[in-house]
């Protein structure tokens, strides 16, 4: 009985190891992808004042970048990267297309990927 019962035990402890890399493979790939995000709103800071700008930061959650291109015709893009640390590290981009309104901003198409 006292077998079963440390096999029981050593099963369970495999098992909540097994969880535990599970979930913080999930929380990289989170991370991840809001940061890529916040990149691309980053890079947004300058759409009013300027027609190009590519802006970083870093800090403990991970690395971004955000690029922002207009053209003159009132076409834009945003392009975010991303990549989350820790155990698992992930990389992610944003990529936003669109266009002026008149004075709007509207967005096309939005691309996210890992």
């Amino acid at each position: 009985m006292a077998i079963l019962f440390f096999a029981m035990m050593t099963l369970l402890l495999i098992e909540s190891s097994e969880m535990s890399r599970r979930a913080d493979r999930y929380r990289s790939r989170v991370m991840a992808q809001a940061l890529a995000e916040n990149a691309v709103e980053l890079a947004a800071q300058k759409m009013v004042t300027t027609l190009a700008t590519v802006r970083r930061y870093e800090d403990e959650q991970g690395k971004i970048r955000g690029e922002y291109n207009a053209t003159p015709s009132g076409q834009f893009n945003f392009v975010g990267t991303s990549e989350s640390k820790g155990l698992f590290p992930v990389k992610a981009s944003v990529k936003i297309q669109g266009h002026f309104d008149g004075s709007n901003p509207r967005i096309d198409f939005t691309f996210h990927s890992q």
